[in-house]
């Protein structure tokens, strides 16, 4: 994934190899940090967090392009309101997921 991810980047941008690797670092470290957000926020079901970490983690996968991740966390962020702690845990899941291709 961390190929495509980062030749999305030069095709996108026109950026050179380095460039994007520094990109994709950068993406990587946001993505890091907004799951432990997440999580954190998930287990103590602060809401609003929640929706701050899913909607930072759509925009940093839509960035470089990483559809199935912008659409799982694009998928919780509409589930907010529904206040339910299985269905947050379950979209952390399918995050995780994600996060382990990178």
């Amino acid at each position: 994934m961390k190929d495509t991810i980062i030749q999305k980047i030069i095709d996108m941008y026109e950026f050179d190899k380095e460039t994007a690797l520094e990109i994709y670092a950068e993406f990587l470290d946001a993505v890091n940090r907004n799951m432990t957000l997440l999580h954190d926020a998930i287990e103590s079901m602060n809401c609003d967090e929640v929706k701050r970490a899913a909607h930072t983690l759509k925009g940093c996968a839509a960035n470089v392009q990483f559809e199935s991740m912008r659409v799982v966390a694009l998928e919780l962020e509409t589930h907010i309101y529904e206040r339910d702690k299985v269905i947050f845990s379950k979209y952390y899941s399918d995050l995780q997921e994600l996060q382990k291709g990178l």
